[in-house]
């Protein structure tokens, strides 16, 4: 265990490493601080969201810069002493100035004090091209100049970022401005090839970018404006060709291909993808292979590798293509008209090869022991077309999404069971063959449109001062056929051997379904000319949703008796037709309130109350008679929010919110009253008629607060949530005299909780330097009662979940990232041993480049699991990699890569729950050493 406790020091050592790098830095050469006010010499009052840089006299080289806020005020950290300087003051509206010193090496701070503006100076035009402002206010949106940054010639949009005061680039790829995170990017005021950030951001060339602009999207039927990033491209690198193209063979046979094409103009984007190999490398989307195929500029990167924590061998095959087209040449932001098609088709097959160990307590005294062996082959297939057309203009947006799905599994299984008892000894054992053909067809599509009254809607003036309201339509339209074709072969051996039962069983299945869905949603009904409502800030949202479903299920169930003599079985052959109708309704009031000073801070409180109502109708019509059933709902919910946000401008924000939610699930007519099938020998579902709909009445607090300091980037999220269940649905297990578990279902009253903290935080060294700390933890526990042979058992579930993650950047010759993370499972009944176990992986990616286009990246993890019943497994994975990257573009690169350097790697089956637990193994992906090649076009 002694490495364990060597790797929690590493990141303490790695944050002494790193202030000694900041120390380093600041004794290099002394800092100072510049500081003043901008005057509008003409109003004589003070200007913000002015630009003010700093840069050096001699070369034009920017040094830092920032904007004044509102009251005028600056202040410019980190500038050398004894060094020629220029300060440029600039913004849309005065023109710019220039101010030129050298700080003497005594003082700490220059304090410039007023500096007065003329409005439209026109002098420095000059100077202004030469250096022109790194950044500017343009009305709401935040811009920032590429040119101004110098970076290599072949770094990407992810490298600018990472230059930009106040924007970080987290780990997990959530990137925040001054605290706020970006919640969707854009180029031109498109999507680029999807929603996925990285695309854009470790594809595109920093030389071909004009802009960055960060802006509030107030207009997108949001109670709070979302921050979004929008990259604007120069006029002549507004099209482009980029992708990859690679191959690698390696020992024992282990190969990998994959390979992304992908082109864009002023309109329309294309994009093909394909990727196959078998070391656990699945790319199923679109974004994925994009993601993990992109070229990711110049910065030292921890790389996509194999997934060693697969269960079973994986062997996928990714084919995918996209196509994007804006029938406007030039889309203003928030306002589009476009479409988009995905095709895509994937193949995966796993072999799986699994031993476990069960233990389920029975009583004190007693416990059942069942040891398996499975050997699996699966192959799934995932073909589907997708659509969306979306059109945004004027407060009104339509939205369609038509879609069809084919999907086709075949699986084959053979696995032996024993099951014996700790006091009685042997009970029974069986062996089984399992084989199916699945195949599913659905098509449809999705209609939804949205209108917001108060959005741009002049022409109707006096109609806007008595409501203000914005409503949303959907229909949905659902159809799907299936087929399925099933073969199990089953034999029970007694115990002793005195008996034995065999089975063939067929199975036939076809089905169909139809679904349909209706909604409208109006929410922020505000009378305008109704004193009491406005003084009071009241507002009203309804909604309406009907949905109905048909399925008709044929089902022809056949056993193979006496050398291939088909005999139907009555027992499980069956026609059924469902329908089922539920119509929704809700009426919700919301109350706010608050305040804000010109200082910028602000609080402001809402409340919710909203009552519900649910009619719902199922109906079953199966030739089967005990299948015939009906049941009809009414049920009336209420819900309640509160919440508060306060914030200040710079420096903070906070969200707090606490939520009741009342609601209703029913049981299914498989849990009711299923058929039962003799030949799933271990486990068969006897069901229950006089199942009861189960009433939850969940309680949650959320808690939010994000730093928005430029160069105090921290965010801490906070969950907690509790509740009851009554008449919920719980297992009553009997089990018999050779093993085999009766399962009736039963309702208890059930309590539940579950907590989560997430907090990360970024120390930016230096411009070059960054540091991140991240905390997840999250634990859930749960009471739910249960009935084993008769016996009510109180039973305890609880489980947690923890990693604590550093990141440490060192220019970009040097990226480390470690993490430590431990799972827990703890399962107690009442009155017998609980059961326990414990996962610890704690894991090290490092990655380093040195010479000229040469890298080296390793990732390490140490895996320990642990449990009160079963052995303790503790393995290590250790891969490496060594890689050149070649050509002027830096687009040509070969790797030498080796994983599971140890040969170590386990696949450990350990978990508890309730009166059970599970010890096992099963295969998975072990050493090999792979030489690939990888070509990234790139044309801009």
């Amino acid at each position: 265990m002694n490495c364990f406790v060597t790797f929690r020091l590493i990141p303490i050592i790695l944050l002494l490493g790193a202030i000694k790098v900041n120390a380093q830095n600041s004794t290099t050469g002394k800092l100072s601080s510049i500081k003043g006010i901008v005057i509008d010499s003409l109003h004589n009052s003070s200007i913000p969201s002015l630009t003010v840089a700093v840069y050096f006299k001699a070369s034009g080289k920017i040094i830092n810069f920032g904007l004044t806020n509102r009251f005028g005020a600056f202040t410019i950290d980190k500038i050398p002493r004894n060094v020629p300087l220029k300060i440029l003051l600039s913004h849309v509206s005065f023109g710019q100035v220039v101010k030129e010193l050298t700080i003497d090496s005594r003082l700490s701070a220059v304090d410039l004090k007023k500096i007065y503006i003329v409005p439209k100076i026109n002098e420095l035009e000059e100077f202004a091209i030469s250096m022109p402002p790194p950044v500017k206010m343009n009305g709401d949106t935040l811009e920032f100049n590429a040119d101004a940054f110098e970076l290599d010639s072949n770094a990407v949009i992810d490298d600018l970022l990472r230059r930009l005061p106040g924007m970080t680039i987290w780990s997990d790829g959530k990137i925040t401005v001054n605290g706020k995170e970006i919640k969707g990017l854009t180029v031109n005021g498109k999507p680029f090839f999807g929603d996925d950030m990285s695309i854009a951001l470790q594809n595109l060339p920093k030389l071909s970018v004009k802009k960055i602009q960060v802006y509030e999207d107030k207009a997108n039927g949001l109670s709070e404006p979302e921050t979004r990033m929008n990259v604007v491209l120069k006029e002549d690198k507004n099209k482009g060709f980029f992708g990859k193209m690679g191959a690698g063979g390696g020992t024992g046979k282990h190969y990998m291909l994959e390979g992304t094409l992908n082109a864009f103009d002023g309109r329309s984007q294309l994009s093909i993808a394909a990727a196959h190999n078998n070391v656990n490398m699945r790319q199923d989307n679109m974004e994925a292979m994009l993601r993990n195929m992109s070229y990711k500029g110049n910065g030292a990167r921890v790389e996509f590798e194999p997934n060693f924590g697969v269960l079973g061998n994986l062997l996928p095959l990714n084919l995918a293509a996209r196509y994007l087209h804006s029938f406007n040449e030039n889309e203003n932001l928030g306002f589009y008209n476009r479409m988009q098609l995905d095709v895509s088709s994937n193949k995966n097959k796993l072999l799986l090869d699994k031993n476990t160990f069960r233990i389920t307590s029975i009583s004190d005294e007693e416990s059942l022991l069942k040891k398996e062996n499975l050997k699996s082959a699966t192959v799934n297939e995932d073909h589907s077309i997708n659509g969306k057309y979306e059109k945004k203009k004027k407060g009104k947006s339509l939205l369609i999404k038509p879609f069809i799905h084919k999907k086709y599994d075949s699986r084959s299984d053979i696995n032996y069971i024993e099951l014996s008892s700790s006091m009685k000894g042997m009970l029974s054992s069986s062996s089984n063959k399992y084989k199916s053909q699945n195949e599913y067809v659905q098509g449809g599509f999705n209609i939804e449109y949205a209108y917001d009254r108060d959005a741009f809607d002049l022409s109707n003036y006096s109609k806007i001062q008595k409501w203000s309201y914005s409503y949303k339509l959907n229909y949905t339209f659902l159809a799907a056929e299936s087929k399925r074709l099933i073969k199990r072969v089953a034999s029970l051996n007694m115990q002793g051997g005195a008996s034995m039962t065999d089975y063939d069983r067929n199975y036939n299945e076809h089905g169909n379904s139809l679904f349909n869905e209706v909604g409208i949603t109006v929410n922020g009904i505000k009378a305008r000319n109704y004193n009491w409502l406005n003084s009071h800030n009241i507002k009203f949202d309804i909604y309406a949703n009907v949905k109905w479903n048909n399925e008709k299920d044929d089902n022809y169930v056949y056993d193979i008796l006496n050398e291939d003599v088909k005999v139907n079985n009555f027992g499980l052959t069956n026609n059924r037709v469902i329908n089922s109708y539920t119509a929704s309704s809700g009426l919700s009031m919301n109350k706010s309130w608050g305040q804000s000073d010109i200082t910028g801070r602000s609080s402001n409180w809402n409340l919710r109350l909203s009552l519900n109502s649910q009619w719902f109708y199922w109906k079953s019509l199966a030739t089967q008679p005990k299948q015939n059933l009906s049941m009809k709902y009414l049920k009336f919910t209420p819900k309640a929010e509160l919440s508060h946000s306060k914030s200040k401008t710079s420096k903070f924000n906070k969200w707090f919110s606490i939520t009741f939610d009342q609601y209703f699930t029913y049981p299914v007519l498989e849990q009711l009253l299923p058929l039962v099938d003799s030949s799933v020998i271990y486990y068969q579902i006897l069901g229950n008629p006089n199942l009861r709909e189960t009433l939850h009445n969940d309680l949650k607090i959320n808690y939010t607060l994000i730093s928005s300091r430029r160069s105090n980037n921290y965010d801490i999220r906070m969950f907690v949530g509790a509740g009851i269940s009554r008449d919920a649905l719980t297992d009553s297990v009997y089990i018999d005299s050779v093993g085999r578990s009766l399962i009736y279902y039963s309702n208890v009253n059930s309590k539940y909780g579950n907590a989560s903290i997430e907090a990360s935080k970024s120390f930016k060294l230096n411009e070059n330097n960054r540091l991140e700390f991240t905390f997840n933890t999250q634990a859930s526990l749960r009471k739910l009662p249960s009935y084993f042979n008769g016996i009510r058992l109180e039973t305890l579930n609880f489980g947690t979940d923890t990693k604590i993650s550093t990141l440490f950047n060192y220019r970009d010759m040097f990226s480390v990232i470690m993490a430590n993370g431990i799972v827990n499972n703890f399962a107690k009944v009442k009155g017998q041993d609980r059961f326990t176990t414990s996962t610890i992986v704690n894991s090290l990616g490092a990655a380093y480049k040195f010479l000229e286009g040469w890298s080296i990246g390793s990732t390490l993890s140490l895996n320990y699991t642990r449990s009160s019943r079963g052995s303790n497994n503790q393995f290590n994975i250790f891969n490496m990699n060594v890689s050149k990257r070649f050509l002027k573009k830096r687009n040509l690169e070969m790797k030498l890569s080796g994983y599971d350097l140890l040969n170590q790697n386990k696949g450990v089956l350990n978990y508890a729950k309730g009166n059970y637990f599970v010890n096992g193994d099963v295969n998975v992906l072990t050493r090999y050493y792979m030489l690939s090649i990888s070509y990234f076009p790139r044309f801009f």
